[in-house]
């Protein structure tokens, strides 16, 4: 629930969020320096560099999200992205001595991790010596506490993030494709890290009763110099070192590949754990590395109460076959070998009863059986036979608005195959606008503190992808003053965790105005990032200018792609429109759709005085919810009537509109271009459907071990 909601007007809305972790102080300690004599002073948390004023007001880059420091542009130019190459002058080899007498090595077994003089870390994974000066360079992966990370993180002590950066538009990066390079002479001290993606506190220094409890005699500084320090996050830092920009960030939890040997847990695990929302479940645990005096014909089940209940610590085993069933009993049964040859797995069906959650076992020859794919659509799960039988289409992926106004969103969702399961919004006017678009969806007209608190949980709520566009106004350059809804607005956006909670999406996005980048607005989102990596979801965010995706405004807006527990982050789309592409659409192409026949009160218009322009060209301003200074006839004499302004705004033509001409402008000045999202939501469906179809492969590959095994 909506804690702003309970306090008065004179709240700042990020102060609620719970930055700081209970264990956590305000002060970062640093250990004693080994390699010299001079004395470590404590980095403050709230220091300087992580509150940065951003200037996005200029017209050369309009898309970047920050500028580098000096400092950090100096550490892009010289990272070496490509792991081992051997740097010139210099040779590769296995282990050397510090003049301390620490021990560094390169092992693949046990890699050597140090700390650095400004409270970084590095995971050495080369080390280079001069031929001739004998000077040695440690290269590897840069680590560095989370609290220091822009506030995007829970304060938790001893935590992590790996830092990446790359000097172009790229994938996700991995773990050794952007490495750093330190001076022997930086090293201050060994230290123990251990990469996992396994859920916080696993393998922390939590688990010692020395360090952490009521009988702990360790102090915060002791820990902070000693203890064991996990890393389960990657920072990444898409960056244009010409210029000094930041044109994308990225954050993102280790995946099960890239945890250290007996560190990992399954992806797969952590996301239906998520998806599932904590249901009671049985797990059936097959695990060939039992006991010699338990024979196979008898192994028992154990029984858990969901899949949260498994050790989040505990690795992934291929051996080890995780079943889930819904057909739960309070007897334990015995599992005999006659049923082994006939127990294929317990899958997840999403029934067309409201999109309910349906657990089902199903028993078959293993000669033919059918897969029941794990498919979250509201109406039927797609249903793929394997043997003799044939595929069945997949059905499609199932959408929800939070804030859905006149459905920009949602209709680039429509067009690109989801079906809309609910939109939800407080304006009448625009409810009225989304029911006669969306007849078949459930259109919810009443707040996000109530759609949280009290409206009962209707299985259309959840949703595979879900959307929401928190109130901008506030956050927008032209908002100077405090205006009477700003409370309930920044209230609005701290609610992320309980939407996410109720409709359990595996990917969600945002949409919101790219001054909220910068300056005193910077902490709203901020917050809004927190509330993300809080949950467990991977974020990636993006200044996207819509005209290079086909829309005829040169509007630029902030996105931001989430995805859930153990969900790949699907990636932006690349521009369609300008330069070296698609030519940009003009005005006179999307007046060009606009049919003869258009209803009258979407004929509305203002009468204008200007001067006659040439409409072969994209909107000289974006549209706002009075129309804007772009709002003008290619005749000079009128405004745009609403239909035109509909249609540039990337409103289809069959999409209809309720209300007045005030109501109607302000329904298509707050709407997102439907193109735009239909390119966002076309690389999603993508990546989701690749993770799908890797499942569908493991699957298939623990059948087969399943069929060997008997």
């Amino acid at each position: 629930m909506c804690k702003r909601c309970r306090f008065g007007r004179n709240a700042v809305p990020y102060d609620i969020v719970d930055i700081l972790s209970d264990e956590e102080s305000d002060v970062e300690y640093i250990p004693k320096r080994i390699a010299s004599s001079s004395r470590r002073v404590p980095i403050q948390v709230n220091e300087d560099e992580d509150q940065e004023a951003i200037d996005l007001t200029g017209d050369d880059d309009d898309d970047f999200i920050r500028e580098l420091t000096p400092n950090e542009l100096k550490t892009i130019e010289g990272r070496d992205k490509t792991a081992g190459s051997v740097l010139p002058g210099f040779r590769l080899i296995s282990n050397v001595t510090t003049s301390h007498g620490l021990h560094i090595s390169t092992s693949l077994e046990e890699p050597t991790e140090v700390e650095l003089p400004d409270g970084d870390f590095l995971r050495v994974l080369y080390i280079y010596q001069h031929l001739f000066t004998r000077e040695v360079i440690l290269k590897g992966i840069l680590l560095r506490r989370v609290r220091r990370v822009h506030r995007y993180y829970k304060k938790n002590r001893n935590e992590l993030c790996a830092i990446l950066q790359q000097n172009r538009d790229m994938e996700d990066l991995t773990l050794d494709s952007s490495l750093v390079t330190r001076s022997l002479g930086e090293v201050v001290q060994i230290r123990n890290i251990v990469f996992t993606n396994a859920d916080f506190p696993s393998f922390s220094f939590r688990s010692d009763p020395q360090l952490f409890g009521p009988h702990a005699t360790a102090n915060n500084k002791n820990i902070e110099d000693t203890a064991v320090l996990v890393c389960r996050f990657k920072y990444i830092e898409c960056c244009n070192a010409a210029n000094g920009k930041v044109m994308m960030e990225v954050l993102l939890d280790l995946r099960e590949h890239e945890a250290d040997k007996g560190k990992g847990v399954s992806d797969l695990a952590k996301k239906q754990r998520w998806l599932s929302g904590g249901e009671k479940q049985e797990v059936v645990v097959l695990d060939d590395d039992s006991p010699k005096s338990e024979p196979m014909d008898s192994i028992k089940k154990e029984k858990r109460t969901s899949l949260s209940d498994v050790p989040a610590h505990q690795p992934f085993d291929k051996k080890r076959k995780i079943v889930v069933d819904l057909t739960s009993d309070d007897e334990s049964e015995e599992v005999t070998e006659q049923t082994r040859k006939t127990f294929i797995t317990d899958t997840f069906k999403r029934s067309k009863l409201g999109g309910g959650l349906v657990q089902r076992r199903e028993r078959t020859s293993v000669t033919s059986f059918t897969k029941i794919t794990k498919s979250r659509s509201s109406s039927v799960s797609s249903i793929r036979t394997f043997g003799r039988g044939t595929a069945v289409p997949v059905k499609p992926y199932t959408y929800g608005d939070i804030c859905a106004g006149a459905g920009g969103m949602a209709r680039g969702a429509a067009d690109h195959g989801f079906v809309v399961n609910f939109l939800l919004d407080h304006w009448s006017t625009a409810c009225d606008t989304l029911r006669r678009n969306w007849p078949r969806a459930k259109v919810l007209e009443a707040s996000i503190f109530d759609f949280c608190t009290k409206l009962t949980f209707q299985g259309y709520m959840r949703v595979d992808i879900l959307h929401i566009s928190f109130p901008c106004q506030t956050h927008s350059l032209a908002h100077t003053r405090p205006g009477k809804d700003d409370d309930a607005n920044e209230a609005a956006a701290l609610s992320v965790g309980d939407l996410l909670r109720k409709c359990r999406p595996r990917v969600v996005t945002f949409e919101q105005t790219w001054s909220i980048l910068i300056d005193r607005r910077r902490p709203h989102f901020q917050a809004l990032v927190h509330q993300l990596t809080s949950m467990g979801y991977n974020v990636r965010w993006k200044v996207l200018i819509c005209s290079e995706y086909g829309n005829v405004q040169p509007r630029k807006r902030l996105f931001v792609i989430a995805s859930c527990p153990g969900e790949p982050l699907p990636p932006f789309p690349k521009p369609t429109h300008g330069p070296g592409r698609k030519p940009f659409v003009t005005i006179r192409d999307r007046l060009a759709l606009i049919p003869q026949s258009v209803l009258p009160h979407m004929q509305q218009h203002t009468k204008k005085d200007a001067a006659p322009y040439n409409p072969n060209r994209v909107l000289r301003a974006a549209i706002t919810c009075d129309g804007g200074q772009g709002d003008v006839h290619p005749s000079g004499k009128r405004s745009f009537n609403m239909q035109e302004l509909a249609s540039l705004a990337g409103f289809p033509p069959r999409h209809q509109f309720t209300g007045f001409k005030t109501a109607i402008r302000k329904q298509i000045g707050n709407a997102v271009p439907s193109m735009v999202a239909k390119s966002i939501f076309q690389d999603i469906e993508k990546s989701m459907r690749q993770a799908d179809r890797d499942e569908e492969v493991r699957d298939a590959q623990l059948r087969r071990e399943d069929i060997e095994i008997d």
